[in-house]
């Protein structure tokens, strides 16, 4: 016989004939000893409720070892893993994106997907300004434990008192998750020295050069990314992953 699946020009091979009477296929094909090695595309969506319940899939002992100070963000990897982030303890955790990238559905995310984390974000349709000078206040007057995390949406958009109050917060021993949209307005911020010392943060969607520039990487920008693609930055390292959605 001869064909592209030989190495050489010709061979010699006896066929095997099929037991009488069966129909194809003749037998079951056994098990791979290792399972084939996949590279699937990135999904274009995912919610959080499909997110908990693949990630409940993982060990135990993963679990516990991520409850001690990593969260849930998404899916990465070539075969769509849970994607973890260790937050700084104490520190901010910054992600950068552009407008409908899904800033603000990743701090709803977080909450979702986390549930055993505090977390706290000014109640909707109330002055964020003055939200965060109170939570600034209570933390002052140890009211507000270390433990409760701060979710703060559009940090470049607050007044610049407050970004003074949000950049001694974690001098307190707090973890803070902030959003920004314009990385030059972060530039003139207390939080932006913090947030960039750590080494650790997120850009959402066609992020431009100046905020991969903020965290010292570079990466490849993505034609038309779906709202909720994001690449993780982690001690110099970056990869893709997709945030999940509310829902």
């Amino acid at each position: 016989m001869s064909g592209n699946l030989l190495d050489v020009d010709t061979a010699v091979a006896q066929l095997v004939a099929p037991p009488p009477g069966v129909a194809w296929p003749y037998g079951v094909p056994p098990e791979p000893a290792r399972r084939p090695f996949r590279v699937d595309p990135l999904p274009q969506f995912i919610r959080a409720s499909d997110l908990a319940a693949l990630s409940r899939t993982e060990t135990a002992a993963l679990s516990r070892a991520r409850a001690q100070g990593s969260v849930l963000l998404g899916v990465g990897g070539d075969e769509h893993e849970p994607a973890w982030i260790t937050l700084p303890r104490p520190g901010i955790l910054l992600a950068l994106g552009t407008p409908g990238s899904g800033k603000s559905s990743l701090l709803t995310a977080l909450a979702m997907l986390n549930p055993g984390h505090h977390w706290w974000a000014p109640p909707e349709g109330t002055d964020p300004d003055a939200c965060w000078a109170a939570f600034h206040r209570d933390a002052r007057r140890r009211l507000v434990g270390a433990e409760v995390i701060p979710l703060v949406d559009d940090v470049d958009r607050l007044s610049s008192e407050t970004a003074v109050l949000l950049a001694e917060l974690p001098g307190m021993g707090f973890s803070v998750v902030a959003t920004a949209g314009s990385p030059a307005l972060m530039q003139r911020t207390p939080l932006a020295s913090l947030a960039g010392n750590h080494g650790t943060g997120l850009l959402l969607g066609n992020a431009p050069p100046a905020a991969a520039d903020f965290f010292g990487v570079r990466i490849a920008a993505e034609q038309a990314p779906p709202p909720g693609r994001a690449v993780l930055i982690e001690n110099g390292r970056t990869r893709s992953l997709q945030i999940a959605a509310p829902g």
